[in-house]
């Protein structure tokens, strides 16, 4: 009895495991040229959301350049003049912002300059005075934490040797700008040329 109830058994497991039995999925019935077309137009619009990737990540990244030298080109523009003006009576302002407006080497050497007695007794002698009539300035380059900005300055200039007559000339300067601590500073300025 024990045999026959097995069979019975196995043989109705083996119905249940044919009824069970799913169907495949079938994928559409396409021809080839359409599956190639599928797959071509997939293709286009996977490369199409990367190049759009890309071109974000990029647009982002210029943007934040522009950023830097439009800022960066705005504070030399507002330091380089400091450079020029001074007035050989009232030396004290003129130092004191050309070390605040500066950072690294260049807030340094003004900082010497400014201590040193025999250039402000010379300019006192001399009855030195220098006024900024204008600046024009423009990014040469750099990134998004130093840039080099060109300032042109049109300077009158007097003293003793000019019989206290303001002279106008024209002053050309390379001031590197660094962002430091959210604010831009002068690190270094080149005096490439002068003209008069």
């Amino acid at each position: 009895m024990t045999a026959t109830l097995d069979t019975k058994a196995d043989e109705a497991g083996k119905k249940a495991k044919r009824k069970i039995s799913l169907p495949r999925p079938t994928l559409p019935d396409w021809s080839r040229r359409q599956w190639a077309a599928f797959g071509g137009a997939s293709t286009v619009v996977l490369a199409s959301l990367g190049v759009a990737g890309t071109s974000l990540f990029f647009w982002n990244q210029d943007s934040n350049l522009r950023d830097a030298y439009s800022a960066a080109q705005k504070a030399a523009c507002a330091y380089a003049p400091k450079l020029e003006n001074y007035d050989s009576k009232n030396l004290d302002p003129f130092f004191k912002d050309l070390i605040n407006g500066a950072t690294g080497e260049a807030k340094k050497e003004f900082a010497a300059t400014a201590a040193f007695q025999e250039l402000r007794n010379t300019l006192v002698q001399a009855k030195a005075t220098s006024h900024v009539d204008d600046a024009q300035c423009g990014v040469r380059g750099g990134t998004t934490d130093q840039v080099d900005v060109v300032v042109v300055m049109s300077v009158r200039s007097g003293s003793v040797g000019t019989q206290g007559q303001m002279v106008p000339k024209q002053v050309g300067v390379v001031a590197t700008m660094s962002l430091i601590d959210g604010k831009w500073l002068c690190s270094k300025v080149d005096v490439p040329f002068l003209t008069k």
